[in-house]
């Protein structure tokens, strides 16, 4: 089975060959879209068996301006990275995953992208494999499911926290100012809760 190599994959998806002006830039372009990819599916290889698929995703991702200036700077932080650890991180759950495999996770770092960054390559990712139809459909959504979860429930351990403080800071008020504060408080949350219960009915939308 033969296995394409970084060359051979920039060849097939810019079109240019070593002996062109710019060939180390696009290829250097090919190589940012395989880091990227590393980071969503791990580390795998372009054979035979899978190769159109891949040069599919590499086009899309190569003809698009907005991935291509995000996946720029994420070379030039792991570039950096790079030099100052003498080594690549890849996490560690992502080794040995292939292509063809539903179940995939999102690492706690996210391979050095924010949120919104990594989110934008997930969606267009998305669109391509609901336009093939791919299993791989699922694991995207997913992946932006999880994502979505992990501010959420950042968010709700900071609201908690947030209420813990409170408790203790308010115990240098005078008792009736103590409880007065309490109430506001308490009143306030159960407006926004009021206000959610309303939201969440006025859009309830019941099977007939």
């Amino acid at each position: 089975m033969k296995k394409y190599t970084l060359s051979e994959i920039t060849k097939e998806v810019t079109g240019s060959n070593e002996d062109d002006y710019y060939w180390e830039s696009e290829k250097e372009s090919i190589r940012n879209i395989q880091r990227t990819l590393n980071g969503i599916f791990g580390k795998y290889e372009i054979t035979d068996s899978n190769k159109n698929q891949y040069i599919e995703i590499y086009k899309l991702m190569y003809d698009d301006d907005n991935i291509k200036s995000l996946m720029n700077k994420q070379s030039r932080i792991s570039k950096k990275i790079e030099r100052k650890e003498k080594t690549l991180i890849i996490p560690t759950e992502f080794k040995n995953k292939k292509i063809n495999e539903t179940i995939m996770t999102l690492p706690s770092d996210k391979y050095e992208f924010t949120k919104e960054e990594l989110m934008i390559i997930l969606e267009l990712l998305l669109e391509f494999f609901r336009e093939q139809e791919s299993h791989l459909e699922f694991a995207i959504e997913n992946m932006i499911i999880n994502l979505n979860s992990e501010e959420y429930d950042y968010l709700l351990d900071e609201l908690e926290k947030e209420l813990r403080r409170i408790k203790m800071s308010i115990q240098g008020y005078p008792y009736e100012e103590k409880v007065e504060k309490m109430k506001e408080i308490k009143e306030y949350l159960r407006s926004q809760r009021l206000e959610i219960d309303k939201t969440i009915m006025d859009n309830l939308i019941l099977p007939k």
